[in-house]
């Protein structure tokens, strides 16, 4: 019994962190001229924050987590229309061998496990990873309209991956 108090302590804990930081970032979002859809960036704000560990968030002031996310939504807008897109950046508070990898990708069964498998035999240390799956809407000129979260094999669902690799070398 006592391990469940833990556990639903830490996760009220967790939501708690997690509502404050969307709350700044909803508020930082509307204060942004630059985004366009202020609605589905705060809807793809709140996704992120739900995925980010408790570590992160409070590693993090409310401004990098935005900073953090606002980059994300960025690379999943402009690639909405990809079968498939990678991104691979360096952290800039690190050392140069750590990265954090962007993934787009249609949707299918298994992305999620053939990726962890390829990362582990580059002998990668995963750092974090994390994933959502999404059903996009594009207008006539690929643009992207509509980003929510969907449902596993719908015929218009993507996958996002984001995953923060050590060892990374760039000749990989």
């Amino acid at each position: 019994m006592e391990d469940t108090k833990c556990i639903l302590t830490f996760d009220r804990k967790k939501e708690e962190i997690q509502r404050e930081k969307i709350i700044v970032i909803n508020g930082l979002i509307e204060k942004d001229e630059s985004v366009s859809d202020k609605i589905m960036m705060e809807n793809f704000s709140e996704l992120m924050c739900r995925k980010l560990t408790m570590d992160f968030l409070n590693s993090h002031s409310a401004e990098e987590i935005y900073a953090y996310i606002r980059s994300r939504f960025d690379f999943v807008k402009n690639n909405a229309s990809e079968k498939l897109a990678l991104n691979v950046s360096p952290v800039e508070t690190d050392s140069a061998s750590t990265v954090i990898l962007d993934m787009m990708i249609k949707d299918h069964p298994f992305i999620i496990d053939s990726l962890t498998e390829h990362l582990h035999e580059k002998h990668y240390k995963l750092g974090l990873m994390y994933y959502i799956v999404f059903k996009v809407e594009l207008s006539e000129e690929n643009d992207l309209v509509t980003l929510q979260q969907g449902l596993d094999d719908a015929p218009d669902s993507y996958t996002y991956v984001c995953c923060i690799l050590k060892n990374f070398s760039s000749s990989d």
